[in-house]
């Protein structure tokens, strides 16, 4: 199962996304808003591959490897998680999400990506909400989630940081 932007090629996590993962994950500028922890070593790659594979396998569905197209290069990752915690009063939840390397920040690649996740979500899924988290610091990702069409519905608090949580109705459910 693949998804396909205008750019991008989303497709399920396969073990060798571990190096790709593992290069992002290790850059202290994309943890900055996760908590300024990023990871040490390869085997911590490899074992949030072999996670969110059998998150895909036990749900199925699971955030998504993205390769650009035009390159076949690793890019991150995007797309849905069963959000199994509560937050904010919801549990069981689909939520979009999105992580680039820094090479690809600015460029458009997170609304696109986080575009397919929502139509997948409504139109494969049938869900009738989606929803979103990020930093509250995070600019850049609240501005994707609101180029995507989801609204600021609460606040709340995750591992001492702050985060806004969004949400996002499908049109096609609401009466």
């Amino acid at each position: 199962m693949t998804v396909e932007t205008e750019r991008v090629l989303l497709r399920p996590f396969e073990p060798k996304d571990a190096k790709g993962l593992y290069e992002m994950d290790s850059n202290p500028k994309v943890h900055l808003y996760l908590g300024n922890k990023p990871i040490k070593d390869f085997e911590k790659a490899k074992e949030v591959v072999a996670m969110v594979i059998e998150q895909h396998k036990k749900n199925g569905i699971a955030r998504w490897t993205a390769i650009e197209k035009s390159t076949g290069n690793y890019m991150g990752w995007s797309g849905i998680k069963l959000y199994q915690k509560e937050c904010c009063g919801h549990i069981n939840f689909y939520e979009i999400g999105y992580r680039f390397k820094p090479e690809y920040w600015n460029k458009g690649f997170a609304t696109e990506t986080a575009k397919a996740a929502l139509d997948y979500t409504f139109n494969v899924l049938k869900a009738d909400t989606a929803y979103g988290m990020t930093h509250n610091e995070n600019l850049a990702s609240k501005r994707v989630l609101e180029k995507t069409g989801f609204v600021k519905t609460a606040e709340y608090v995750e591992d001492g940081i702050p985060c806004f949580f969004f949400e996002n109705k499908n049109p096609d459910t609401q009466h």
